[in-house]
């Protein structure tokens, strides 16, 4: 009979075992910063951090937070470290972290989230100031700089636009639409970072939540105020309706995900089914789900379906 090895040799991970435990906790310190100088990668840069924040304590985010600036600062341009900076302390560290005090998502991201617009808002008046200007002429400044850098690329997609409506009236239009396009793109780097966190985290999130998701019933009614703003012409009334209407049309488009979510559940349909309908949606469906998730306020189509 041969008898079994001591419990001591037994447990002692192999070579590649111990690399990986050696290599993966440390990716947490380096991987956001390289993640960040992709464009492809820069919306899920924070979800390194999230990860370790949601299974470790505060001062050990803090570090790699710190860590991924410096490596952040070492390979990459400096004017891109105060956003990369934002986006960890916001969605990577501080999110999580509310998640944890909480216990429940959406109170831990409407505080998390509102603390970031008004964190980038101040640091956007520092920087004009430093110019001596208001915020407003420097973003004029910043947009009109950035749109002659890109109309003199070779096969630039914006030259077209530029040449059809003059650059007056391409950078107006972008002045116009920066809140929105700004606090959007928030909106969907919390949501990817969050959705991508409890597909890796076993027990973070079940799909029952993403099913669950719903707008408080008093938003119908700034968005009806918004969208009656649309009618004072070019007035300041009509700019804070235009983009402060495409944010609350953002966040019913996710509740009309949420709807469309409900329904995969209860049909029992795989994961690559719900890829291609997702996909689907966000490609050709974009104003049907939006559709769903603002009149499912009045009509509640989980309520009223998902029963039959």
């Amino acid at each position: 009979m041969i008898n079994p090895a001591p419990l001591k040799e037994r447990a002692t991970p192999g070579l590649m075992t111990r690399v990986a435990l050696f290599i993966i906790p440390g990716l947490y310190f380096v991987l956001p910063a390289f993640l960040f100088e992709s464009g492809l990668f820069l919306l899920l840069s924070p979800l390194p951090l999230f990860l370790l924040t949601l299974k470790n304590t505060s001062w050990i985010s803090l570090l790699a937070l710190v860590t991924n600036s410096v490596v952040l600062f070492a390979f990459q341009d400096k004017a891109w470290i105060p956003l990369a900076f934002w986006l960890w302390s916001i969605v990577g560290v501080g999110f999580p972290i509310l998640i944890k005090k909480f216990g429940k998502i959406v109170p831990a991201a409407a505080i998390s989230f509102g603390i970031g617009l008004v964190v980038f808002y101040m640091t956007l008046t520092f920087v004009s100031l430093q110019d001596n200007v208001g915020v407003v002429e420097f973003l004029k400044r910043q947009i009109a700089f950035n749109l002659e850098s890109l109309v003199q690329m070779p096969d630039s997609p914006i030259q077209k636009l530029v040449e059809e409506q003059g650059k007056d009236s391409v950078r107006r239009e972008i002045l116009d639409q920066f809140p929105s396009v700004v606090i959007i793109s928030y909106l969907a780097v919390f949501w990817l970072n969050l959705l991508a966190a409890s597909r890796i985290v076993k027990g973070f999130l079940t799909r029952s939540f993403w099913a669950g998701y719903k707008n408080p019933e008093w938003l119908v009614w700034p968005t009806l105020i918004f969208g009656t703003g649309f009618a004072f012409g070019k007035f300041a009334l009509y700019y804070i309706s235009l983009n402060a209407g495409k944010f609350l049309l953002a966040l019913y488009f996710l509740q009309g995900l949420s709807i469309i979510s409900f329904f995969l559940n209860k049909l029992k349909v795989p994961s690559f089914g719900r890829v291609v309908v997702y996909v689907g949606g966000f490609l050709v469906g974009s104003p049907l789900i939006l559709s769903l998730g603002f009149f499912d306020q009045w009509f509640d189509f989980r309520k009223k379906f998902g029963q039959s």
